[in-house]
């Protein structure tokens, strides 16, 4: 795959610890509530980020989206029963619709050029919520491994008929 001419790291885009304190710092002060993603979202074994909360580096998964506007809610009113209750059933496609995301999820990271463990976990993941999805998890990871410009496989084509997957792998294209 190219990169654009602006994407000139492989490191992908995040707010610094100095930056995440300086925020943290700038609601105390202010006297405003903080909900702290860091803590919220921390795996307890480790206090480092749960990755069963996050489709990529930075995207919160379905689980994660819960959590986090949970601990928004108790920000916002005293906890309550309701802070545990179920999501709710899946509707139909809600299988499908994760499962996608998280395909979206490992093509903007092979864009970013993460660890290919990175890109093995989130299809790993998106395979587990639809199976059906494992023949675009087989174009993904042969447009990422086949050592030709993407555009010229099949696969690419195949791909970038999802309009987010095309917005990933044809970032030069809006």
């Amino acid at each position: 795959m190219t990169r654009s001419a602006g994407c000139s790291s492989h490191i992908p885009p995040r707010a610094t610890a100095l930056v995440q304190a300086e925020l943290c710092a700038f609601a105390q002060r202010g006297g405003h509530a903080l909900v702290d993603l860091r803590e919220e979202l921390a795996d307890p074994s480790t206090g480092l980020p749960d990755p069963g909360y996050f489709l990529d580096y930075c995207h919160l998964s379905p689980s994660g989206m819960v959590k986090a506007m949970r601990a928004v809610a108790r920000c916002l009113r005293p906890a309550t029963e309701s802070d545990t209750r179920p999501v709710g059933p899946d509707r139909p496609g809600d299988r499908r619709i994760r499962a996608v995301g998280h395909l979206l999820s490992a093509c903007h990271s092979a864009w970013l050029g993460q660890p290919p463990d990175v890109l093995r976990r989130q299809l790993a993941v998106a395979v587990a919520e639809d199976p059906s999805v494992s023949v675009d998890m087989s174009d993904l990871l042969a447009l990422l491994t086949n050592g030709v410009p993407a555009w010229l496989t099949p696969e690419y084509d195949r791909l970038c008929r999802w309009p987010n997957a095309e917005r990933y792998l044809n970032p030069t294209e809006r």
